[in-house]
């Protein structure tokens, strides 16, 4: 038995948590709980809230997606651009809204909405046979099932996790000295800075100090897979970062690191990684798309296409 007959609303989006530094705050989803509750009580729910959920693992949800995919999502109406839904509302990421009936079981209708007007849908399950997100882009499923018949592994592979040297600026601000044998590199204050420190002040991946490795901005643009650019640059050996950026590596040289940035710096690799990257958030999980390459030779769209 069930309380109402629908549910209709605009959950509460996320709360504030504890951060982990003063420069990284956090912020718990709380949209997800509010369905799920939805979902025990009524017959039939609509609700709008942020897109994250469609690619985003943490927080509880993964989960959330997939119980969303279970098959009782008779529509789906999907906003990369949040503010051609909420004009002058700004959501990373975007938003959706859905109707969900609980004696309905069957395809989506899934509808993809853009700025200039356009919408695409499809009727498809919410979340195709071998994959673990929800793909926003009707489009992008044949491309990811025509790379998916290389079955080469994933450029995340070699992407190190979010706090790979466990650095941030407050850290550093007591342990800089100029004779430090370890160049860091950071925001500070909205700034790019530089540090020195000793190297046995780094108590994790202290090995990838003295390699070769790429840095990647870890906040890269809004989660708009239209605009986002990743802009990499060269770790030279005797360097390391703060929790600003991902690393990637290690490379056996410069060549190979400039390589990988031919690489990555691709409107093809841009399109995959948007795929999964739907907040700033650059982090190791939006290349998991991405399939590994030689990297002993510069890299051009053209050769990716054929």
């Amino acid at each position: 038995m069930h309380f109402f007959d629908a549910v209709v609303g605009n959950p509460p989006y996320q709360t504030a948590t504890k951060a982990r530094s003063a420069s990284n705050p956090q912020a718990m989803p709380l949209y997800n709980i509010f369905a799920k509750k939805a979902f025990s009580l009524a017959e039939s729910v609509t609700m709008i809230i942020p897109s994250r959920w469609m690619t985003t693992d943490g927080w509880g949800l993964k989960e959330f997606r997939m119980h969303m995919a279970k098959g009782h999502l008779p529509q789906m109406h999907d906003f990369e651009n949040s503010e051609d839904c909420f004009s002058g509302i700004k959501i990373n990421g975007g938003v959706c809204y859905f109707l969900w009936k609980r004696n309905y079981f069957g395809d989506c209708f899934y509808a993809e909405h853009h700025s200039d007007g356009k919408t695409v849908s499809a009727v498809r399950p919410l979340i195709e046979g071998g994959m673990d997100i929800a793909v926003r882009r009707n489009e992008a499923l044949s491309v990811l099932k025509r790379i998916a018949d290389f079955n080469e592994s994933s450029v995340s592979s070699i992407v190190h996790t979010k706090f790979c040297f466990n650095l941030t600026a407050a850290k550093l601000q007591n342990a800089s000295c100029e004779n430090g044998d370890v160049e860091v590199y950071g925001w500070l204050n909205g700034k790019r800075s530089v540090w020195r420190i000793q190297k046995n002040f780094i108590a994790r991946e202290s090995s990838l100090v003295d390699q070769w490795k790429v840095y990647i901005p870890k906040a890269s643009g809004f989660g708009r897979t239209d605009s986002d650019r990743i802009v990499p640059f060269i770790g030279h050996p005797g360097t390391a970062s703060t929790d600003t950026y991902s690393v990637a590596g290690p490379f056996e040289c410069k060549e190979e690191c400039e390589s990988f940035i031919s690489y990555i710096s691709t409107k093809t690799v841009h399109y995959l990684v948007g795929i999964r990257k739907n907040t700033q958030d650059c982090l190791r999980g939006v290349f998991s798309l991405v399939p590994m390459q030689d990297f002993t030779r510069e890299w051009k769209e053209s050769d990716l296409y054929k």
